[in-house]
C-alpha cells in the first residue's frame, strides 16, 4: 500500500451474494482509534476469536472519488 493504497476487497458467500468494495486504505497506527474499532468485536466474540492485543492490525478505507458525465470528480456515497 505504501506505492499504490488503491485496494480491492470482495466477500462472497455460498448463496452468491458479493461484495465488492474499491479503495484508498492506510494503516491507522493511532492506538486509541485501534482500540476504538476494536474493543466491541473483541468483547462479543466467542472463545478463539479475535486477539485482545493493542498492536491488533487495522485498515483505514475511504471511497475512491468517481468520475462524473461532465468529467469533475466527486466523492463516491457509502451506504
Amino acid at each position: 500500500m505504501e506505492n499504490n493504497p488503491r485496494t480491492t476487497y470482495s466477500y462472497g458467500n455460498p448463496r452468491q451474494d458479493a461484495v465488492f468494495v474499491d479503495s484508498v486504505s492506510q494503516w491507522v497506527e493511532d492506538p486509541e482509534t485501534k482500540r476504538y474499532a476494536w474493543d466491541p468485536y473483541v468483547k462479543g466474540s466467542q472463545v478463539g476469536g479475535l486477539p485482545d492485543h493493542p498492536a491488533a492490525v487495522l485498515l483505514s478505507l475511504a471511497p475512491i472519488p468517481r468520475p462524473t458525465e461532465g468529467g469533475v470528480r466527486e466523492q463516491a456515497t457509502v451506504r
